[in-house]
C-alpha cells in the first residue's frame, strides 16, 4: 500500500511538473497576445464602447430619424388604444394615400413611428423594389 501510495504522488509530481513546464515553454517570455490586441478585443466586447466597427461610415451614409423640429423626416401616429381594429384601419388608410402620392424607394422611403399603436419604439419604413416590399425595424433608443 505504501509503494502505491508513493508511486501516485511521484506520479502526479512529475505529471505537474511537465504541465507547468510545458504551459511556459508555449507562452514564452512574451508569449500570448500582445497589449495593442489585449486592448482592442477587451474594447470590442466592451458594452460601453462607441466606436465599434459599423459606425465608422455612418455619418457619411446615414440619415437622422427625426420625428419633430425643422429636419422631421418621420410620420407620427397618434393612438391611445392599442390593438383597435378601427384604428389599424385608419393607419393603413393613411399609408395607402400617402404611398399613393409619393414614390418611395429604397433611398427615400415612407418612416411611420408606431403607426399601428404596438410598440412605442417601432418604425414602419415603406418602399418600392422592383415590387412592393413592407417591413417593420425596431429601434431601441
Amino acid at each position: 500500500m505504501k509503494k502505491a501510495g508513493k508511486l501516485i504522488i511521484v506520479t502526479l509530481l512529475i505529471l505537474s511538473g511537465l504541465t507547468a513546464g510545458a504551459y511556459f515553454l508555449l507562452k514564452g517570455r512574451e508569449g500570448g497576445p500582445s497589449n495593442e490586441f489585449k486592448n482592442r478585443m477587451a474594447k470590442e466586447q466592451s458594452d460601453n464602447q462607441t466606436d465599434r466597427a459599423y459606425q465608422y461610415d455612418m455619418p457619411d451614409k446615414a440619415t437622422v430619424l427625426a420625428t419633430d423640429g425643422e429636419d422631421k423626416n418621420v410620420l407620427n401616429f397618434e393612438s391611445n388604444s392599442v390593438y383597435r381594429v378601427s384604428n389599424s384601419n385608419e393607419a393603413r388608410a393613411r399609408l395607402d394615400r400617402l404611398i399613393k402620392r409619393t414614390d418611395a424607394d429604397f433611398d427615400n422611403p415612407i418612416i411611420a413611428k408606431n403607426p399601428f399603436g404596438t410598440m412605442e419604439n417601432s418604425f414602419l419604413f415603406l418602399f418600392s423594389h422592383f415590387i412592393p416590399l413592407y417591413g417593420t425595424v425596431y429601434h431601441h433608443g
